[in-house]
């Protein structure tokens, strides 16, 4: 059990001035929203995020066990928390295009969860796969090096065939927050093909990078 809930909101929170530095490939210019606060290298009962997110990314080779039932669990409680925040009417404005995970289709290893979480958000929801990757890499918490927005971009392709009727707003989803070098690639992708939508990311939580806060000496006299 979580042992605090501190790090998690049911409200969408704005990756801000104060946040952006800890997603380094992120500018300005960028509009993204998440819920939690994950702790990076903190285990499952450290706060409620963190087992949401250990949940999630839980291994497909567990599929038919009772670990692979809390995953769908979490999966549709995800979806819930996004839909309580969009107003149903501007449903039909919005289009969902998970940002692909580090497998492609075909490996074992593939797992599609955060195209679950979209189409858990309601059964009316424009979840379109437009982007997929065409060779398997390291998911971004198996390694240390920053990414290289170039490299990824050499690695992913559109189903053009999806793109059409262009939506009034588009939300890449993904699960995790952690440099920002997925969102910026793949929004600079839907923006060539859709170049009059608005688009922002939506993430289940973001990764929180503790600020080292130097010690002061000070010298009271009582």
């Amino acid at each position: 059990m979580a042992t605090s809930d501190e790090s998690w909101s049911a409200k969408l929170r704005t990756i801000g001035d104060l946040d952006r530095p800890d997603h380094w490939h992120l500018t300005a210019d960028d509009v993204c929203y998440f819920f939690g606060e994950y702790t990076a290298g903190a285990g499952y009962a450290h706060s409620r995020t963190n087992s949401i997110i250990k949940n999630l990314k839980k291994n497909p080779s567990l599929r038919n066990t009772v670990q692979w039932q809390h995953k769908q669990t979490t999966i549709r409680d995800c979806g819930a928390a996004i839909a309580a925040n969009i107003k149903q009417d501007h449903l039909p404005q919005v289009a969902f295009v998970p940002i692909p995970p580090s497998k492609c289709q075909g490996n074992p290893g593939y797992d599609d969860r955060v195209t679950q979480i979209a189409r858990a958000i309601s059964p009316k929801a424009d979840v379109r796969e437009i982007i997929y990757s065409t060779t398997d890499r390291d998911a971004m918490h198996a390694g240390q090096v920053r990414r290289d927005p170039n490299a990824l971009r050499s690695i992913l392709s559109i189903r053009h065939n999806l793109i059409n009727n262009h939506p009034t707003y588009a939300v890449l989803l993904d699960d995790m927050l952690t440099t920002g070098c997925k969102f910026t690639v793949c929004k600079a992708m839907l923006t060539k093909v859709w170049p009059n939508t608005s688009i922002v990311g939506i993430f289940i939580a973001r990764r929180a990078i503790p600020k080292l806060r130097g010690v002061v000496d000070l010298d009271l006299d009582f």
